[in-house]
């Protein structure tokens, strides 16, 4: 990463705490002058100095009324004032009061401050190294001896300080990074599985348009009559229209109230028929072309009833197809899905023939933020289906041959096994029932109904 961006990112990062940065600095420094000089007096003090420092850190405070000017080079000042007002300005006072306590003491908190301020490990090191070596050129070149009072396991003290410190903001800030990363990207998720419904919307507007007449007729007092079937046509479109939408916003609600620490909620299952699950992925998927629905091919010999959530299970079946789209050029490219039963599990099949994946990336793929080089993949897509696959009990799995096929297992168990009846009580033990009333034997019987169930 260039350096400028790693400046701009720093500064991005502290630019909300700036104004409090700003004037902590400008009161700070010309404050500590008359606390080092008057009430705890030390053997050297530098009010221009201070000054200066006071100066850089003033446009921190007051950073929304600066000249344009000033704005173009406000990054590479916040890296200076932030290096030349901690490392530099402390490790020069240290230097000129022969290594006290206090000056000790005053250059680590120094230390933590700029590490705090400014997150990225390279630019602190870079820094530090700048600032440190100045202020002992400096030094040398005004009092000649900077060792009188300095002690090499000082050097063992700030090392320590400055690594750990290090460490711990650098796992803070892959921490951070990762939740932002988690929300844009299912934000982007989100909005990627909007296309499907916003593309079946498309696709029936312009069958009205071909319905609809350009005008009635040449003449304008001649009124065009609907035949019945074209109004029974119109208001079936406006009718699947409305469905779309109203799938759209219940999709948009259940992905966002879903997700729970990076966990799939039970709150919204219910038994669903997984052919029609399938059906209605297939009918409303957002094909880029017409001829792309030909290329999907659904064998089911027996529905199964499940437990879970339609619009998530749907949410697997877009991503796996938009999986298999991606190499859709491929000569004899096909999707087959498939739907067979076995014990107390109904399992699901996904194979298309495309490119395959390698046998080394497999073990990889459901891990989060992992790709494997697609044009505008998050890494998020098959993560979040596992989530999905493992909050109804089952399991996926990916089997591929490189350059032939990719198949997709999916295991989900049966309604009547132990394993969903135990999500069911799970669910139940979280339900409350509100009585309104004074008839003692409703009570009664609420009560016994509670207390088996």
């Amino acid at each position: 990463m260039r350096t400028n961006k790693r400046i701009a990112e720093a500064y991005r990062y502290i630019e909300p705490n700036l104004f409090i940065i700003g004037l902590f600095g400008s009161i700070g420094f010309p404050a500590y002058y008359f606390i080092w000089t008057y009430l705890f007096p030390q053997p050297y003090e530098n009010l221009p100095l201070r000054l200066v420092c006071m100066l850089l850190f003033v446009p921190f405070a007051i950073k929304d009324y600066m000249p344009k000017l000033f704005l173009r080079y406000k990054e590479k000042h916040f890296v200076f004032t932030i290096c030349f007002g901690l490392p530099f300005f402390f490790c020069y006072m240290m230097i000129r009061n022969e290594w006290s306590i206090e000056w000790i003491m005053s250059f680590m908190a120094a230390i933590f401050l700029s590490i705090i301020i400014i997150y990225d490990w390279l630019l602190i090191l870079i820094s530090t190294a700048i600032a440190a070596c100045t202020a002992a050129l400096i030094g040398y070149l005004t009092i000649g001896n900077i060792s009188h009072g300095f002690h090499y396991s000082y050097v063992v003290v700030f090392s320590f300080s400055y690594f750990t410190g290090i460490c711990f903001n650098y796992r803070n800030r892959i921490e951070i990074e990762s939740k932002q990363l988690f929300s844009q990207s299912f934000s982007s998720g989100i909005a990627h599985e909007m296309r499907n419904p916003l593309g079946a919307l498309y696709a029936s507007q312009e069958v009205l348009l071909e319905l609809l007449p350009e005008s009635l007729t040449d003449d304008p007092q001649h009124n065009r009559l609907i035949s019945n079937a074209e109004i029974t046509k119109l208001r079936n479109i406006i009718k699947d229209n409305i469905s779309i939408i109203n799938n759209g916003h219940s999709t948009i609600n259940l992905l966002l109230s879903s997700i729970d620490s990076q966990k799939i909620s039970p709150h919204s299952f219910h038994h669903l028929s997984i052919a029609d699950v399938i059906n209605d992925t297939l009918d409303v998927y957002g094909y880029q072309t017409k001829s792309d629905r030909d290329l999907v091919f659904f064998q089911i010999n027996k529905d199964n009833i499940l437990f879970g959530n339609d619009i998530l299970l749907r949410y697997v079946f877009f991503n796996l197809l938009k999986n298999s789209f991606y190499y859709k050029e491929k000569t004899n490219f096909k999707i087959f899905i498939s739907v067979y039963s076995k014990k107390n599990e109904t399992i699901v099949s996904v194979k298309d023939y495309g490119k395959g994946i390698p046998l080394t990336l497999i073990k990889n793929i459901f891990a989060e933020y992992y790709t494997s080089g697609k044009k505008n993949n998050t890494g998020l897509g098959l993560s979040f289906c596992k989530k999905v696959i493992d909050a109804f009990a089952g399991k996926i799995e990916c089997y591929s041959t490189e350059n032939v096929s990719t198949t997709f297992i999916i295991r989900l168990p049966s309604v009547s096994s132990p394993i969903i009846d135990k999500i069911k009580y799970d669910l139940m033990a979280m339900k409350s029932v509100l009585y309104i009333g004074n008839k003692s034997k409703i009570l009664s019987d609420l009560n016994h109904l509670a207390f088996f169930l």
